[in-house]
Order: C-alpha cells, then sequence, then structure tokens
C-alpha cells in the first residue's frame, strides 16, 4: 500500500465512529463517509478506486488490485464496477462474487456465511455456539443467550445456555422473572409468594411480590390510616409519640404500621420533626422489628446517650453505636436504615446528603418487618412532659 494511501485511510479512520462491529469504514450511507467515498453496502469505499489503483473505463483496474472488464476478482480483492468482491471477501452490491460468479485467490466470495451468488449460506455457527447475532448462527437458529439457540426460548423462567447451550431449558433457581424469582422447576414465572421468592428490589407483601418503593410512603396528611396507635396521635401532619413522668405510673406511647414491610434491598426514611428531651430517663425508637418475634431488629434510640444507631440479630450480634451525642438539637433531621448485599447500613442527613454512620453484616431474610415508633418514661417523682414527632416516612430503594 503506498504512502499517500495508508495517510489518507488512517485519517478518515480517525474521523468517523464505526457502526458496525469490526468494520473500521462501516456506514449507513454516503453522507457518513468522507469526500471521495461512497457508502457501498455499509462500508465506505474510495469513489472511483480501489486497492491501490484507480478504475478505469470499462471497469478495469490498475495495478495493484485490478479486475478485469468482466467482473472477476484478481489477487488482492479489490472491487470493480459492476458488484466484484472487495478486499477480505465481502460482497459487493447484488451479493454476487465477481460478475460470473466464481472468486479466485484473495478475493473469496463470503466469511462466516454471508450469501454468495445465487444465495446460498456459508456454514454460520452451530447450535450451542457463542453469538452476538441471529446473523452470525447457521440457518434457523436465533441467537439467545449469546448462543445459537433451537428457538427463541421465549418464557419467563426459560434459559438457552443452560446445561444444554442450544436448547431451551428452565432457568436456574433463584434468577429474576420480573419481581419474582423463577423455581428451577418450570418454565414459567411464579404469581405467588410465601416469605421468600421475590426478587432483588421487592418483596413478598399479602403473598404478591411488591417494590420496595412502592410498599409504604406516609405524611400522615390522611391522618393514621396505615398505623396502629396507642397512646400516641397524628397532630399538625407528624405522627407524635408524647409522654409523661408520673409519680404512680410508667407512660409509654407507640404506633405500629398495621402490615409487614420489606427492608431486604430496600430502606425507611424518616424526617425527625421534634427531637425528645432525653433526660430523667426518657428512653424511645424508631425501627424495624420481625413481627411477633424480638429479633432480628435494626433501630434508632433516643435516650441520656444521645442518638444510636442499634441491632440485634437472630444469630446473636447485637450491637450499638452513639451516633450524635448530646442536645437532640444537634441530633440531625433525616434517619435512614436500608438493606442491600447482605448489609443493613444506617444513614443520616440534616440537608440533601445521606452519610452512612454505620454498617452491619446479616444472614437472616429481612423480607417481613415491622416499623415501630415507641417512647416511654419510667414511674419517677415529677410531672414532666416530652415528646418526639416523626413525618414523611418512606420505603424506597
Amino acid at each position: 500500500m503506498n504512502r499517500a494511501l495508508l495517510i489518507s485511510l488512517v485519517i478518515i479512520g480517525c474521523q468517523r465512529t464505526p457502526t458496525f462491529q469490526n468494520e473500521q469504514f462501516a456506514c449507513a450511507s454516503s453522507g457518513e463517509c468522507a469526500d471521495g467515498w461512497t457508502c457501498v453496502m455499509g462500508q465506505c469505499q474510495q469513489t472511483g478506486a480501489t486497492g491501490g489503483g484507480s478504475t478505469t473505463a470499462g471497469g478495469s483496474a490498475t495495478a495493484g488490485g485490478s479486475a478485469t472488464a468482466g467482473g472477476a476478482a484478481t489477487a488482492g480483492g479489490s472491487a470493480t464496477a459492476g458488484g466484484s468482491a472487495t478486499a477480505g471477501g465481502s460482497a459487493t452490491a447484488g451479493g454476487s462474487a465477481t460478475a460470473g460468479g466464481s472468486a479466485i485467490a484473495g478475493g473469496s466470495a463470503t466469511a462466516g456465511g454471508s450469501t454468495t451468488a445465487g444465495g446460498s449460506a456459508d456454514a454460520g455457527t452451530a447450535l450451542g455456539g457463542s453469538c452476538q447475532s441471529s446473523t452470525t448462527c447457521r440457518s434457523g437458529l436465533t441467537c439467545v443467550d449469546q448462543v445459537c439457540c433451537e428457538s427463541a426460548c421465549t418464557a419467563a423462567c426459560e434459559r438457552c445456555n443452560g446445561v444444554q447451550p442450544g436448547r431451551c431449558v428452565a432457568s436456574s433457581p433463584g434468577e429474576a422473572c420480573g419481581l419474582f424469582l423463577c423455581t428451577g422447576m418450570t418454565t414459567t414465572c411464579p404469581t405467588t409468594c410465601t416469605g421468600g421468592g421475590c426478587a432483588q428490589g421487592a418483596s413478598c407483601v399479602n403473598s404478591a411480590c411488591v417494590r420496595c418503593w412502592s410498599a409504604f410512603t406516609d405524611d400522615f396528611s390522611s391522618g393514621a390510616t396505615l398505623w396502629t396507635l396507642n397512646q400516641a396521635a397524628v397532630t399538625a401532619g407528624d405522627l407524635v409519640m408524647s409522654v409523661m413522668s408520673r409519680n404512680t405510673m410508667a407512660d409509654t406511647s407507640s404506633a405500629q404500621v398495621t402490615a409487614p414491610l420489606p427492608l431486604r434491598g430496600c430502606g425507611v426514611t424518616v424526617e425527625l420533626t421534634t427531637r425528645p428531651d432525653v433526660t430523667n430517663n426518657f428512653t424511645g425508637h424508631i425501627g424495624l422489628f420481625r413481627p411477633a418475634q424480638p429479633l432480628p431488629s435494626f433501630r434508632w434510640e433516643m435516650d441520656s446517650r444521645g442518638l444510636v444507631a442499634a441491632w440485634s440479630l437472630s444469630d446473636g450480634g447485637v450491637g450499638a453505636q452513639v451516633v450524635t451525642a448530646g442536645a437532640p438539637a444537634t441530633w440531625p433531621r433525616w434517619l435512614r436504615i436500608e438493606e442491600s448485599g447482605g448489609q443493613v447500613r444506617f444513614r443520616t442527613a440534616s440537608g440533601t446528603s445521606f452519610t452512612t454512620v454505620q454498617s452491619v453484616s446479616h444472614a437472616e431474610p429481612l423480607d417481613s418487618m415491622v416499623l415501630r415508633a415507641q417512647a416511654s418514661y419510667p414511674a419517677q417523682p415529677g410531672g414532666d412532659r416530652t415528646s418526639f414527632g416523626i413525618d414523611n416516612i418512606n420505603l424506597g430503594p
């Protein structure tokens, strides 16, 4: 190849972004090619010239890549008017290798299964072989799951790259099909769940897999329709737990959602609108608990220590981390508990961004948890009242 042509090819290649795999000068129309080049069968070719020589009248080319007037390709494989093979053997317009239908050395008609003169196809990738497109598979096969497959495998829990590559079989257990998980026993997607069986970002609520961000959101503008209240109340759009220290008895206040909520792959965010006075042995918490069981639990605690991230796991893991000590006025406004990848994270925010303050590893399922807020005072002298209020509780990823 002469130096001038090499330089021009490098310049043209740098001017364009390839649009077809493994074709340096791919194009969809001549407008995508450089001046003096024409788009022919998805490839930019220099107008009126090939290989290293220009085409003469009648279709012949100069030395370095010439073709005869009949269009048969010579060694080097350069193209001529009328549809002979280009360098490397790809077919020109009309699909024939050369005008007479035969290709000679250096200019084979197709490579990898493109159509030759007369419409027959060369051998493509066999059943079960790797593919990126059905065009590279043998006739009658379809590229599915990156292998050449016997059919399209359209069922929700069906794969073609399983134990028998190229054959449609049931997906492995645990593969996602929408919000559910495939069972490995059938190619159809489940429609009900019992505790587990939901894809990441979804949880089993009332025997149905639901996305965590659609399961629960409450700003208390409609009262406490999603809550069971015990000495708690919704006041001015806030859920308020108010308790009083009294001489003769303890005082408690609590609120709990009426249905279990998911935590796996999800998170719960609350806005702490009123911070409690944590003196006089006041204690309070906001957190997630297993229904009718003490463990596991993940909770924000409020007491004389300050604001504390606390957790108790079924495998015996128990811990607490003071996040903000001292006056409640310094506590962050937003509190969040979230889970993903076997980690539960406690996060806080006073503005628009959250900071992770504690991470806890867990192994137990967290598809069904109860969100609960509670405040309490023990029996003690005095008659002080304190409360905390929360708003904008959101369950989401």
